[in-house]
């Protein structure tokens, strides 16, 4: 399947295979072991910048919120620190995703990506910003201009 993906950080390069990556690197051993108990396979990209890095903005009591819904209330779904975000279309990407996503992505590329498995729920709020939670491993196909 298809679909594309705002790298805001500019990290992606083409036919880069993308996994999880592991809870290195983190200042608390005791949040290290955490995660792993937790999240065994690694952390995608998203999931590391929420627990290894400075949070986005802010924004991660909202994530742990998420995930906290999650884990309570739909288990076996997938976690979103364990995911990659995607939207079906450009369309979607630029005139859903770019008016509602929290900035820095002034250096960031558009990538159409390429994966096996996706996560869609189906349910919807009142004004959704659709998304593709995708399982890692996904490959960078190529960058899109826009």
């Amino acid at each position: 399947m298809k679909a594309f993906h705002l790298d805001r950080t500019g990290s992606i390069r083409e036919h880069a295979e993308i996994g999880l990556l592991k809870a290195h690197g983190l200042a608390e051993p005791a949040m290290a072991e955490t995660l792993r108990a937790h999240y065994p396979h690694g952390l995608s990209y998203h999931g590391r910048a929420y627990f290894t890095e400075n949070p986005l903005h802010g924004q991660f009591g909202i994530e742990a919120i998420f995930e906290y819904e999650r884990r309570l209330h739909f288990p076996a779904l997938p976690s979103r620190f364990e995911s990659f975000f995607a939207a079906a279309t450009l369309e979607e990407l630029m005139f859903q995703w770019f008016p509602r996503l929290v900035p820095p992505y002034e250096n960031g590329h558009v990538w159409e990506i390429e994966f096996e498995h996706a996560y869609w729920s189906g349910e919807r709020s009142d004004a959704p910003m659709m998304e593709i939670i995708v399982k890692p491993p996904l490959t960078a196909t190529r960058k899109v201009r826009f």
